[in-house]
């Protein structure tokens, strides 16, 4: 009985009816009778132990940390679970030029967020991303996923997510620069849609396209009418890059083609804060925009990686088609970003998305960092009689990369209001803000 071997507890209530049965049913048991039993229970273990290999159940897995993440992986590296938890708490001041626009400044938890990021049978994946800032739950990422093809790279994605649209948009707020994203990108993405997308990449190349409907919120049966669907093409192309030196040249196409959600009517409007959460005043306002057909927003996007430095720029325009003999609308916008390392490290870029990532400290007192972005949004089309509003801003920021796991981001931003960046009347156009925030960011 030596080579018994140990199957475990599970294994022993599964098999101990077996065993108990055949004690029982035979009235006196020889030694050659319960060998023959013994030989029964122990092929039964090693089956049972072979679907525990097979990873039916009972995997053992290992845990580790890399980038932030908490991450439990099985040895055979199938089966993979990520914490990613992560906390911004934003706070700053602000000063305008116009003293009838009386402002206020606010201290806010920006983020609060937490999510299970899953691999299964080496193939599939998933995330369930929950964000608790406003003292609400919001469903964020809920997708699965599937990259078992035999086109190498290839993945299609089910769920709420993303669209392929915009790097400045599909950028993960754990990396970004600055402390928010650009106004253009922020007003003309459609943030998270239920939809499908499809994946490709190789060294020289990124393609994304996604199919996609309303928000996870949204319940068009409310509304007495089906559900609207959009469409978006991301291509980028990568005549440089060789990343064990820290140099990429990446150059990108972006197409659109959305409708309004359910929820809205055939409305839209575009509005945008002067890329700060904490100061919550949208100058630029279209208002509404009614009886809108469909919305076509295209762009071009360049980024660059060369050891300490990178740079990132987009320009983005959006067309708005009403289905009346009204005029249509067209708005656009854009940004250019420069960034450096004062210390010896860089900012990681990512082949399988397209976009920069992670940054990890190379020394014990952290990673510092400056960047300047120029962005402008326009929400005037005199042609359609809308004055949305212009404005041009300037952002300085400091970022001090502590570790993995926290970070301090501090930026200034000059925004300069022309005279129809009035938040529809209710402030006064013309209107310039200094704007100070700070970010403590907490990722686990």
């Amino acid at each position: 009985m030596n080579n018994l071997k140990q199957g475990g507890l599970s294994a022993l209530f599964i098999l101990l009816p077996f065993v108990v049965f055949n004690c029982f049913a035979a009235e006196e048991s020889s030694n050659e009778e319960l060998y023959k039993l013994y030989k029964q229970l122990e092929r039964k273990l090693e089956a049972y132990e072979g679907r525990v290999g097979a990873g039916v159940k009972g995997v053992p897995l290992s845990g580790s940390i890399d980038k932030s993440y908490i991450i439990a992986e099985s040895n055979d590296n199938e089966f993979q679970y990520k914490l990613d938890g992560r906390v911004m708490l934003d706070f700053g001041t602000v000063s305008n030029s116009k003293d009838e626009n009386e402002l206020f400044s606010n201290s806010e938890f920006r983020r609060v967020r937490l999510a299970i990021k899953t691999k299964m049978y080496k193939n599939w994946s998933g995330e369930f991303d929950l964000d608790f800032s406003e003292g609400a739950v919001e469903l964020k990422d809920l997708w699965a996923a599937y990259d078992g093809f035999s086109s190498q790279n290839l993945k299609i994605k089910v769920g709420h997510q993303k669209p392929n649209f915009s790097m400045n948009e599909v950028t993960t707020s754990r990396w970004a620069t600055f402390m928010e994203t650009s106004m253009v990108s922020d007003t003309f993405a459609p943030g998270r849609r239920i939809g499908i997308s499809a994946t490709n990449y190789a060294d020289r190349y990124f393609f994304g396209v996604s199919l996609f409907g309303d928000e996870a919120v949204v319940n068009n049966a409310e509304e007495d009418r089906s559900e609207r669907y959009g469409y978006s093409v991301r291509a980028v192309y990568r005549p440089f890059a060789k990343l064990e030196d820290h140099k990429v040249l990446h150059v990108g196409l972006n197409y659109m083609m959305r409708k309004p959600q359910s929820d809205s009517g055939d409305e839209i409007k575009y509005s945008a804060r002067p890329e700060s959460h904490f100061i919550d005043y949208k100058y630029l306002n279209t208002d509404t925009i009614s009886d809108v057909d469909k919305i076509i927003t295209t762009g071009i996007e360049v980024a660059s990686l060369w050891g300490r430095f990178s740079t990132q720029a987009e320009y983005l325009k959006s067309e708005v088609e009403v289905k009346s003999e009204g005029s249509n609308s067209s708005f656009d916008g854009g940004y250019g970003t420069i960034a450096y390392f004062i210390t010896s490290d860089y900012r990681v870029y990512n082949y399988s998305d397209g976009e920069f990532g992670a940054v990890q400290p190379s020394a014990t007192n952290g990673a510092w960092e400056i960047a300047l972005r120029y962005s402008t949004l326009d929400l005037n089309d005199g042609s359609a009689g809308i004055t949305g509003g212009e404005a041009t801003n300037l952002t300085l920021a400091v970022n001090w990369y502590i570790n993995n796991n926290f970070m301090m981001k501090l930026n200034y931003i000059s925004v300069d209001n022309d005279d129809d960046a009035d938040k529809k009347g209710k402030f006064v156009g013309g209107d310039n803000l200094n704007i100070i925030g700070c970010r403590l960011q907490y990722l686990f």
